[in-house]
């Protein structure tokens, strides 16, 4: 009896489709998570070379809790932005956290830059001590003075 149970599972590994689970009504992959407010692939820096490009070629704004590098690129008709948070902002839960945040921060404040632009930032452990009403009020004031 236990050897069929054990190749039944061999199967479903091999190439069978996984064993459905039953769910909850409204409780379906993503439902809780519109795909408006997915942040999608346009949306991010993810080559080495464009993070260099943007390092190396833009202007910085230094704020307590990120360090803020922005190039216009009048080019696109859309902005792009990276979040870094090394191990120094804290555990994995936090640095996701932040992350979330700024990416949140970025979605609300996109449609106003006069320009688009690619922005990467470089969040610090102070990232926490603001709430986010400040971080917003902080990003927008750096963008507004390096998106002109």
């Amino acid at each position: 009896m236990a050897r069929k149970n054990e190749n039944t599972r061999r199967q479903s590994r091999i190439g069978g489709a996984p064993p459905k689970r039953a769910q909850a009504p409204g409780n379906e992959i993503n439902s809780a998570y519109p795909t408006a407010m997915r942040f999608s692939r346009l949306n991010r820096v993810h080559l080495a070379r464009d993070f260099e490009r943007i390092k190396n070629n833009s202007m910085k704004a230094d704020c307590s809790a990120f360090v803020f590098y922005v190039l216009p690129t009048p080019e696109k008709s859309y902005s792009r932005i990276a979040v870094v948070a090394s191990k120094r902002v804290g555990n994995a839960v936090e640095r996701n956290t932040a992350r979330r945040r700024i990416r949140a921060i970025f979605r609300e404040c996109a449609p106003n830059f006069a320009v688009p632009c690619d922005i990467l930032i470089f969040v610090r452990k102070a990232v926490f001590k603001f709430e986010y009403a400040a971080l917003r009020k902080r990003f927008a004031a750096a963008a507004e003075r390096l998106v002109k």
